[in-house]
């Protein structure tokens, strides 16, 4: 997590940031993430956050849907729970 901010804060110094994502970005931390980042080629439409636990991870995906809401920001694809240690092709999703 602690990686993924130091790699975000490069990026919005760099003048690389976008102020929707950097706002649920930071509803994740209060969500209880610990850490996030943009990340993608560089259109602004994706990020990811890094969890403890699923548990968490489905709290910080629930507090953004509903931040989004608030904010009126359109997901194109929900957040989705993604467990570590999984095989790629059984990796479990929730969201």
């Amino acid at each position: 997590g602690a990686l993924a901010d130091q790699a975000m804060e490069a990026l919005v110094r760099l003048g690389l940031g976008s102020l929707s994502l950097e706002q649920l970005i930071a509803a994740g931390r209060e969500a209880g993430a610990t850490g996030g980042k943009l990340s993608g080629a560089g259109a602004g439409g994706a990020f990811f956050l890094v969890a403890g636990s699923a548990e968490s991870a489905q709290k910080i995906a629930d507090r953004l849907l509903a931040k989004a809401r608030e904010a009126q920001i359109r997901f194109v694809v929900e957040p989705k729970v993604l467990e570590a240690g999984a095989p790629p092709t059984e990796r479990s999703t929730r969201g």
